[in-house]
């Protein structure tokens, strides 16, 4: 369990507050509220106040809350409470955007399973990360699925053909075709193309080089 580090008690119950800039420094209740303060922890550093899984239902169980509702969060910069995860990304990208203070996450610190004492010095892209809302993920993806999609293929992903010929024994493959055909040719058959024509090259090499060698026998035994 979690223990004050002002007056050491351990597994107490109700609130307890995270320093958002000290590294794995917490209070209870009643030392926050005193004021407690060390030669590393100042009053004026932000905090995160959790409550404890298990006092849960003793304040909130008459108001019909669930453990799976948003609680608020606390900006590591200017201290500011009452946040949502949305709202303090929204927060911190208009007014902390090129903060580099090393920060305890106050999302990571109070949501079950998390990392109670994650640091980043890039606070920002750690909520877009870590904590965008499952909405972003989901517009996010469609926005660059859209922008993935291929010219020469529609909507329902089959291959649009541009009937187009190709002639194997040509010197390049792609020399016949007009810069705009070029462009909407289908990315295979643009390297089934080339290598038509590399094989070409191939074979007339080769025929060549035994032109040469015949050549060659040929004159010795003339010699």
């Amino acid at each position: 369990g979690v223990s004050c580090d002002s007056c050491l008690k351990g597994n107490f119950r109700g609130r307890r507050y995270k320093c958002l800039i000290c590294y794995d420094y917490d209070l209870c209740a009643t030392c926050y509220e005193a004021g407690a303060t060390t030669t590393r922890h100042t009053p004026d550093h932000p905090m995160q106040c959790i409550l404890t899984r298990s006092d849960f239902d003793v304040y909130y169980g008459s108001e019909g809350l669930t453990p799976d509702q948003p609680q608020a969060f606390t900006c590591p910069f200017c201290g500011r409470m009452g946040f949502t995860e949305a709202s303090l990304q929204e927060h911190v990208t208009s007014e902390h955007p090129h903060s580099s203070t090393e920060v305890v996450c106050p999302i990571c610190a109070s949501l079950p399973g998390g990392d109670p004492n994650h640091v980043t010095d890039d606070f920002a892209a750690h909520l877009a990360l870590e904590h965008r809302a499952p909405r972003d993920f989901i517009s996010f993806s469609i926005r660059h699925a859209r922008r993935m999609q291929h010219p020469g293929r529609g909507i329902t992903g089959s291959r649009s053909r541009r009937n187009m010929h190709f002639q194997p024994s040509s010197s390049s493959g792609l020399s016949g075709l007009s810069p705009a055909n070029r462009e909407a040719m289908d990315p295979i058959a643009e390297l089934l193309s080339q290598l038509s024509s590399v094989r070409s090259r191939a074979a007339a090499a080769q025929s060549v080089s035994t032109q040469l060698q015949q050549l060659e026998m040929q004159l010795q035994t003339t010699r």
